[in-house]
């Protein structure tokens, strides 16, 4: 079978619909990752194979299910995993969006044991940076530094211009239909979420975030941090502040552009060869990595 190649397939009519909307922001102050979050991250054994220490990470998404069924909550925080119904994927687990060196908008869906493309869009040459937030939602940060969050619906994108002086982001991404994380360049990490007329509140959650060479959202309040050596670590909302597991047998050094899927995986495009990756989460050897296409060296951002 033909592995997935970027502009395969074309289909679908465009036609943005650019809307307005305001910007606004509430900051709640909460534990920071030089400070407490660190400290009170729960107890797991240093000496355990990287898939045990994975393992022991899904058991914790288990007991964070049991959670959703118990717990309430008294005032205003910042949001967490039990704050809503917790959704098990940041798209569909089955597809994500690229833009290549031709300004293409490309949408990719998984076919057998590759992925199919659509374009979905030109002209995206200048855009920063996209995370998606469902199979049918994403946000972009443009040139001009305005965030805009596009919604495909009946063939084609509407746009919702949802704030703008985001020149200061340094990564994005998704972990919920509503919800992805910011690191901006003075080393914080921001929880954005957006309301049902899609205007954005913030969360300032963690500091000292500068070495970070990516995150990646795999769920609802669940996302990897790529360090600056390509070592990973996996943080996760049970409902008390997020917390980090370290992944120590996943090496993500060769990652030049990364994307979640869902809590199942992620997308890799490798800077050394080209191909497109997806890390597949195997219960006994944590995650695993498989050759999903060839040739995605003109890949700009994937997301």
């Amino acid at each position: 079978m033909t592995t997935a190649q970027p502009g395969d397939m074309i289909a679908g009519p465009i036609a943005p619909i650019p809307l307005q909307a305001g910007l606004r922001l509430y900051v709640f102050g909460v534990p920071q990752r030089t400070g407490m979050s660190r400290l009170n991250r729960p107890t797991c054994p240093a000496a355990v194979t990287a898939h045990e220490r994975a393992g022991f990470v899904r058991l914790m998404r288990i007991m964070a299910a049991v959670t959703l069924a118990t717990a309430t909550f008294v005032g205003v925080a910042a949001p967490s995993a039990v704050a809503q119904p917790e959704s098990p994927m940041v798209t569909d687990g089955d597809s994500f969006l690229e833009i290549n060196n031709s300004g293409q908008l490309v949408r990719w869906t998984r076919y057998f044991d590759t992925f199919s493309g659509q374009l979905r869009g030109t002209g995206w040459e200048g855009s920063r940076a996209i995370t998606s937030l469902t199979s049918d939602a994403f946000v972009e940060i443009k040139p001009d530094h305005q965030l805009a969050k596009w919604t495909w619906r009946l063939g084609q994108w509407h746009q919702q211009i949802a704030g703008s002086g985001w020149q200061n982001a340094r990564l994005i991404t998704g972990i919920g239909r509503d919800r992805f994380i910011e690191v901006n360049t003075a080393g914080e990490l921001v929880l954005w979420e957006f309301n049902l007329a899609d205007q954005l509140t913030r969360w300032a959650i963690g500091s000292g975030w500068n070495n970070a060479k990516a995150i990646v959202g795999l769920g609802d309040m669940d996302f990897l941090e790529i360090h600056s050596d390509g070592s990973v670590s996996e943080w996760i909302d049970h409902g008390d502040g997020f917390r980090e597991y370290p992944l120590p047998g996943l090496d993500l050094s060769d990652a030049r552009l990364i994307a979640g899927l869902d809590r199942r995986g992620f997308i890799v495009v490798s800077a050394s060869t080209g191909e497109l990756l997806e890390y597949v989460y195997d219960p006994n050897h944590g995650y695993v990595p498989r050759r999903r296409g060839v040739g995605w060296q003109g890949a700009r951002l994937i997301g």
